[in-house]
């Protein structure tokens, strides 16, 4: 038997591969996995994969629920973030005020050793004299910032809380009800004799309306079967992917861009060294193709 046509072990003579495969399919094929490997199909099938991810990880369950879910989290969020902002205020307040406690005994002291070596020296030493004046005049320039920074505290709290009013003046408005800024309405204005006490007030309608949403989102949740966690997981899951979904697309679009400027480029140095060269068509740029005409169906 011809050693040519003598089959192989898996059942295909040694010639077979030649006669099935001829050199010109075999180029194209080689050219094709070139293409393949371009950036631009790179980044266009990082695209469909971006997408596909992002498509797989819609939950109509919990779709079907985010708004109501998001509506009493808004709330529950509101009424925290204005207890964290009583609190620092409360917080910078009692720090300054104990600050100017301390500086005011500091400068009194101060004062007091001024005037008694002033009065027991008959011929003072003018260096310790400066000593002890320089003393006092710094202990008054930081009693003064502390004072200063007191007032301005003050005036803060009152700016915000009318910031509050008037954001409750929209919400209501706009039939949105519910949220912490409806706590600064018929509120006094801070002074610094009551901020202290406005403030705690404050603090204790903020934990209470806080705690209050905080309960109506556990029972929302657990009337689907759900918890927050779910939705703050699935949340943070769709905003990442999201996130890369946007990056590839941008990332796509800038390879297209790329290479459609460059093609009238190259076709133009192709003719003037003598070559016919067609004009490109839709065809010579990789696409995605999910739908719609023209350009835009480069993008999924």
């Amino acid at each position: 038997m011809n050693a040519a046509n003598f089959p192989s072990q898996f059942g295909v003579r040694p010639n077979a591969a030649q006669q099935a495969w001829p050199m010109s399919r075999f180029a194209s094929m080689l050219n094709k996995a070139a293409e393949g490997s371009s950036p631009l199909e790179a980044a266009r099938q990082a695209l469909v994969n971006a997408k596909d991810r992002l498509d797989r990880h819609r939950d109509e369950e919990i779709e079907k629920a985010l708004d109501g879910y998001l509506s009493l989290r808004a709330r529950q969020t509101s009424y925290e973030g204005g207890l964290a902002v009583q609190q620092e205020q409360l917080e910078n307040f009692q720090s300054l005020v104990c600050r100017r406690e301390q500086l005011s005994q500091e400068l009194s002291d101060a004062r007091a050793d001024y005037e008694a070596y002033a009065a027991a020296e008959p011929t003072p030493d003018f260096a310790r004299q400066n000593r002890l004046s320089a003393r006092v005049s710094s202990l008054e320039h930081e009693l003064a910032s502390a004072e200063d920074g007191i007032s301005a505290l003050v005036e803060q709290a009152n700016r915000y809380a009318d910031s509050q009013r008037k954001y409750a003046d929209y919400l209501e408005k706009t039939g949105q009800g519910g949220y912490a800024a409806f706590e600064y309405r018929g509120r006094v204005e801070y002074s610094e004799a009551n901020f202290a006490s406005e403030t705690a007030g404050m603090i204790g309608r903020m934990e209470a309306g806080a705690g209050q949403w905080r309960e109506r989102v556990f029972s929302y949740c657990g009337q689907r079967g759900l918890t927050p966690y779910d939705f703050e997981s699935y949340l943070q899951e769709r905003r990442k992917l999201s996130d890369a979904y946007s990056a590839a697309r941008q990332r796509f679009a800038e390879l297209l861009y790329a290479a459609e400027q460059a093609a009238p480029e190259e076709r133009a140095g192709q003719e003037g060294a003598g070559e016919r060269v067609p004009a490109p068509g839709k065809a010579d740029f990789d696409t995605v193709e999910i739908g719609g005409t023209g350009r835009e169906e480069a993008f999924p």
